[in-house]
């Protein structure tokens, strides 16, 4: 539910309680409690307004894109990890080139 007016809420939650069937010794609690939940759902469908699906707000996203970040994040991380300076510059010329690839396809 996205908003919800109270005041008719409460209101229409009254009604549909005053309409339920009086104890007695027929009715079984779980009855009653099926019975409670239906008058709340219901009130809750007729006075609250639904919230609306979102909309891709990225619609220019693509499959190529994701595979381009990710190959980028993993060698950055790589990249980080690296203790040996010479694999560590290798790594960094790497990881440069794929951020380079990533961002020359976002735009």
């Amino acid at each position: 539910m996205a908003r919800a007016d109270w005041e008719p809420y409460e209101s229409n939650v009254g009604n549909a309680l005053s309409q339920l069937d009086a104890p007695g010794e027929g009715t079984s609690v779980d009855h009653k409690a099926l019975q409670l939940a239906d008058c709340i759902r219901s009130a809750a469908l007729v006075t609250a307004q639904l919230a609306r699906e979102r909309v891709a707000k990225t619609p220019w996203w693509n499959s190529n894109l994701q595979r381009l970040r990710t190959r980028s994040r993993r060698l950055r991380r790589a990249y980080q990890k690296a203790w040996v300076a010479t694999s560590r510059d290798l790594l960094k010329e790497n990881y440069l080139a794929a951020r380079r690839e990533y961002k020359d396809a976002l735009q």
